[in-house]
């Protein structure tokens, strides 16, 4: 018991490691304004690419899909654990590769720092999350809050780890390019191509520490508990119609497949909300800083809002996964995007407002527009079951990656033509879209949490778990046999 209760809370710590070394998404403001810099000062980056930093990281999104389909066929092969190995050798290579293609090409640098780290993060994401859910059956929506806050909490390290490493005199951008501000400082640009280095190497030692700490359940996973519950169903009511496709869970929900999720309106609900919010969490992401540094003279305090930006979202997601499986992770989920949505309306007049509230209003946009990362994995899973859980997943979470590509065609020539203000109000518009689709949403307001099966039970050879001897379960087991052999044919 000891042993298990041990390895269920190092999966959780491993996992979180794991998405706080990938966590390129909480960090890439931070380092775009740095490596623009230096392809501006190399020729090849002017005015009428801004814009095309987006696709960096709009790329990395869109290729977590891809990832996470295949998945299900690596973990299948190898296993969990030489999975997050694979994983971890494919994203530190991305970013290893990076210090090369940074100084050549801003195309080059998405092929590696976008597709090629998104393809292992995207491996080491859902296999922690796949993971963590089997450890922690009774609790799905925390575990995957505290994981995802894992990919945030990243923020806080790298970002001032970066900032201090290339910009340590902490000197402003002096050049103004567009709309935006790039560095041309010498002693800064010829730091930037070996921050990547520095990430790859970091980011690679903490994956190994998390897959150090990872263990798969020994007993009790979903699908045993699903075949279960499956054959007492149809051993107690053979005279009843069969079921179709669709399995019965424990709680009355059904196990839907990818195809009849393919088929189900509810889903297409799902992805919209989670397509529009990522967009906007998107174009705050990446433009933060350019943004900030039109009115700060100050690269740490702007590093620093990165920062406490990751923190408060690493934060915020845990705080509203652990409410969510007390209160409603609809009602959490309807507020958070309307909050967001009046953040992003006004985000403009923090111009006038002063630093501190820039801080603020940026805090709030990243807390409040991750919602639907931290809710997904559960809703999901309530919504469609655990049988196809990695599957399923798949299939909505490809309006994250999908997002990746609409965001650099929505944001990419944005700023181009309309400036910072209609930008922002435009993501307001989009953000408000995915508020009135989160009101559809199929879950109730308030879910009845399952009963809780104990991971660490032996199963017996039949692959069900075994029950304490007493007189009582002694007299209930033969009632049975003799039940069931009363009703069978000689």
């Amino acid at each position: 018991m000891a042993k298990c209760f041990s390895k269920r809370w190092g999966t959780l710590a491993g996992g979180f490691l794991i998405h706080m070394a990938t966590c390129i998404p909480f960090i890439f403001g931070n380092l775009s304004t740095y490596f623009i810099s230096l392809m501006h000062r190399s020729g090849f980056f002017d005015v009428s690419q801004i814009g095309n930093d987006t696709w960096i990281l709009g790329l990395f999104n869109a290729i977590l899909f891809i990832s996470m389909l295949i998945t299900e066929l690596i973990v299948g092969r190898f296993g969990y654990r030489i999975t997050l190995v694979i994983a971890n050798v494919i994203f530190s290579c991305g970013c290893l590769f990076t210090y090369f293609t940074i100084q050549h090409s801003i195309w080059m640098t998405s092929l590696t720092f976008g597709i090629i780290c998104g393809f292992g993060a995207g491996i080491s994401i859902v296999t922690t999350l796949d993971l963590a859910s089997r450890w922690f059956p009774s609790c799905v929506t925390t575990v995957c809050g505290v994981l995802i806050s894992g990919f945030s909490f990243g923020g806080l390290v790298w970002n001032w780890m970066l900032s201090y490493f290339v910009n340590p005199d902490n000197l402003t951008p002096n050049q103004n390019l567009g709309y935006i501000r790039v560095f041309n400082q010498t002693e800064i640009l010829d730091r930037v191509p070996n921050v990547f280095l520095l990430l790859g190497t970091f980011t690679s030692v903490v994956q190994f520490i998390g897959i150090a700490l990872a263990f798969t359940p020994p007993s009790v996973n979903y699908e045993d508990l699903n075949l279960h519950e499956l054959n007492n169903d149809r051993t107690s009511a053979l005279h009843e119609k069969s079921l179709s496709s669709m399995e019965q869970s424990k709680d009355g929900r059904r196990e839907y497949t990818p195809l009849q999720v393919l088929k189900d309106p509810g889903a297409y609900i799902q992805w919209i909300t989670l397509f529009t919010t990522l967009v906007c969490l998107l174009g705050v992401q990446v433009s933060y800083k350019s943004f900030g540094q039109t009115f700060i003279r100050n690269d740490h305090f702007i590093a620093y809002i990165g920062s406490v930006a990751a923190i408060g979202s690493s934060i915020y997601r845990i705080v509203i996964s652990v409410l969510a499986d007390i209160i409603s992770i609809k009602l959490l989920y309807i507020v958070g995007l309307l909050v967001g949505c009046i953040f992003l309306t006004t985000l403009h007049q923090t111009i006038d407002m002063g630093n501190g509230w820039f801080c603020l209003w940026i805090l709030i946009l990243e807390s409040t527009l991750s919602t639907p990362l931290a809710f997904a994995p559960s809703i999901v899973q309530y919504t469609y079951g655990t049988t196809n859980f990695k599957s399923n997943f798949s299939l909505i979470w490809s309006a994250a990656s999908l997002s990746g590509l609409g965001g650099p065609v929505l944001l990419g020539g944005m700023l181009k033509s309309i400036g910072w203000t209609t930008r922002y109000y435009i993501l307001s518009g989009v953000c408000g879209i995915g508020f009135l689709a989160s009101i559809f949403i199929r879950i109730p307001f308030c879910i009845k949490k399952p009963p809780s099966p104990d991971p660490t039970a032996e199963l017996s050879t039949t692959g069900l778990p075994t029950q304490k001897h007493t007189p009582e379960t002694e007299a209930s087991t033969l009632g049975q046999i003799s039940t069931t052999t009363a009703g069978s044919p000689e």
